[in-house]
């Protein structure tokens, strides 16, 4: 199956998993197309107006040499120089991060496209998103010796063709904060996951144990007066419906349970 993303709104949880942990590719959609290609030419309108105006990293240079300017006949060259081949990642170390979250970096990055503000046009955007019908660019976890994600950034997109971007693209690409949000995503589906088998691990050893089934009783939700405590009585009951009442402890059983 295939994702299609025409907005932010379709950056979800879900979505993330059947990219990442399903392997589901992904497809920019006719919306998020118009609404890029829309964005690009505003942005053009506004460097043309001006190529002296300072628009970081388009017609500036990056980071501490934000202060030099680059000639207008020189922010082409320097958008494709930029974001060319020559960025190599730094970083080193054995382990490497999970192709499952290099996919989740890449799914990630892609937010900012789909909703015009990369300033970049749309094929790139689906340049990037092809990116997922191969194989990831090992990423390492070790050695990243530089502020932001631009050092990690380089590793993931290794093999994306840069050689014909426009001004403004470079950067939309290698800035930003993907990693972070596919991480912090990665943890949240995985969290989930835990929760679930620890609650069946749970119900199981009350159920080895014959605990009484009173301590789990739907009269309990509201008493509790925690939406949490309730979820979890709720969890453990439906995983205890239709368990036999015979041969259970008739006396309390061990307070944890």
């Amino acid at each position: 199956m295939t994702v299609v993303l025409n907005g932010r709104e379709d950056f979800s949880l879900e979505n993330f998993r059947r990219v990442t942990a399903g392997l589901e590719r992904v497809e920019i959609g006719d919306e998020a197309t118009r609404v890029m290609e829309e964005a690009r030419a505003n942005f053009l309108r506004l460097l043309e107006s001006d190529r002296s105006q300072f628009i970081y990293g388009v017609t500036s240079n990056f980071g501490i040499r934000a202060k030099v300017a680059i000639p207008p006949e020189e922010q082409r060259e320097h958008a494709r120089r930029y974001g060319g081949r020559g960025l190599g990642g730094r970083g080193f170390g054995r382990e490497l991060l999970d192709e499952r979250v290099v996919r989740g970096i890449v799914f990630a990055r892609l937010t900012n496209f789909v909703a015009g503000n990369s300033k970049a046009r749309a094929t790139v955007a689906k340049r990037l998103a092809a990116l997922l019908d191969g194989p990831m660019a090992p990423v390492p976890i070790d050695g990243q010796v530089g502020a932001g994600e631009i050092l990690p950034m380089a590793h993931v997109l290794r093999d994306f063709d840069r050689s014909d971007l426009e001004e403004g693209e470079g950067n939309a690409l290698s800035n930003g904060s993907p990693c972070s949000a596919a991480l912090v995503a990665d943890v949240a589906l995985e969290a989930r996951n835990r929760l679930s088998l620890a609650t069946a691990i749970f119900a199981l050893s009350v159920e080895a144990f014959r605990a009484p089934l009173s301590a789990y009783d739907i009269a309990l939700d509201d008493l509790w007066g925690d939406e949490d405590e309730a979820a979890s009585l709720q969890a453990l009951r439906a995983l205890l419906e239709g368990a036999s009442t015979d041969d259970r402890r008739f006396h309390q059983a061990p307070v944890s349970y």
